[in-house]
């Protein structure tokens, strides 16, 4: 569990970093976040999918490519670490 608080940790600074394309990306990390606290990993996990799917439609717009790699592989190990 150590690592998933890591890993929203470092997913939360990054939205926030990159709140440039929106509050949207926010709100998604804190809906994954609060699920998670309350014990329901599915909804927690949706939230993440949503995340990367939104992350995939801003690459090459809001996000630089290189962006959208490090956001994307921070969901990935957090994806990883709830299954």
């Amino acid at each position: 569990m150590k690592k998933t608080s890591q890993c929203f940790a470092c997913l939360m600074c990054l939205a926030v970093t990159l709140a440039v394309v929106g509050n949207s990306m926010l709100t998604k990390v804190d809906g994954a976040q609060a699920a998670l606290a309350h014990g329901n990993v599915t909804a927690a996990v949706n939230k993440l999918h949503a995340l990367e799917h939104e992350v995939e439609a801003q690459r090459g717009k809001r996000l630089a490519d290189a962006e959208a790699d490090r956001i994307l592989a921070l969901i990935a190990a957090l994806l990883d670490s709830l299954s």
